[in-house]
C-alpha cells in the first residue's frame, strides 16, 4: 500500500431554496467549493512526487438534489466536472 500524497478538500455549505439564497450565500459556497478548489490546484501539482495520486472527495449533491440544497449541489457538480476536465490533461 503507498502512503497518501495529497488530500485536497474544502466544503462550504448552506440550505436555503434557491429564490431565497443570498448572493452572499452564493458567493461563500462557489468561492470555497468551486473557486478555491481551482486556484489551489497548482500549489497541490507542485508538491505532489512525480509518481503520486491526488484524492478529491466528492459527494452526492453533486448527482441528486435535495430541497434547499441547489446551491451547494450546484458547487459541488461544478467541482466534479472540473476535477473531471483536469484529469483529461493531466
Amino acid at each position: 500500500m503507498r502512503a497518501l500524497d495529497v488530500l485536497a478538500d474544502a466544503v462550504v455549505g448552506d440550505s436555503n431554496p434557491l429564490g431565497k439564497a443570498t448572493e452572499a450565500q452564493f458567493n461563500n459556497i462557489f468561492d470555497t467549493n468551486v473557486k478555491g478548489r481551482a486556484e489551489h490546484r497548482p500549489t497541490t501539482i507542485a508538491i505532489l512526487p512525480e509518481d503520486g495520486s491526488v484524492v478529491i472527495t466528492g459527494s452526492t449533491a453533486s448527482i441528486k438534489g435535495g430541497v434547499g440544497m441547489s446551491l451547494y449541489g450546484g458547487a459541488k457538480a461544478a467541482r466534479r466536472s472540473m476535477v473531471r476536465a483536469w484529469i483529461q490533461v493531466g
